[in-house]
């Protein structure tokens, strides 16, 4: 392929895709690319990937579901996060000789 082509073909695509960033899903290809891969990726790279054959820009349903699942991950990584750094203080409880009662002699 004639590279002067190759980087035409991803201007075009670039310029057809109106995200940025924008989700592309992953194809299978020969060296053991898996498909079905969602990933968030830059105008230039979607181009690059899509031209190569090896991923297709995702529906906008499919995005906004990435992307929602992609947020709740962050959430919960938030919530461990707090979890782990939360502080406890134990107080003994009182007794007999520090609260001022006196045992009966």
């Amino acid at each position: 392929m004639d590279i002067r082509v190759y980087y035409r073909k991803i201007r075009e695509r670039e310029e057809e895709i109106t995200d940025d960033p924008t989700v592309v899903r992953s194809l299978d290809t020969a060296d053991g690319g898996k498909a079905g891969v969602f990933i968030e990726v830059s105008r230039r790279n979607a181009a690059k990937l899509i031209v190569e054959g090896r991923a297709e820009k995702a529906s906008s349903e499919e995005m906004a579901k990435f992307r929602q699942s992609v947020k709740e991950a962050q959430i919960t990584v938030q919530e461990a996060e707090a979890a782990r750094r939360m502080e406890f203080t134990f107080v003994p409880a009182t007794d007999g000789k520090k609260s001022g009662v006196r045992p009966k002699v």
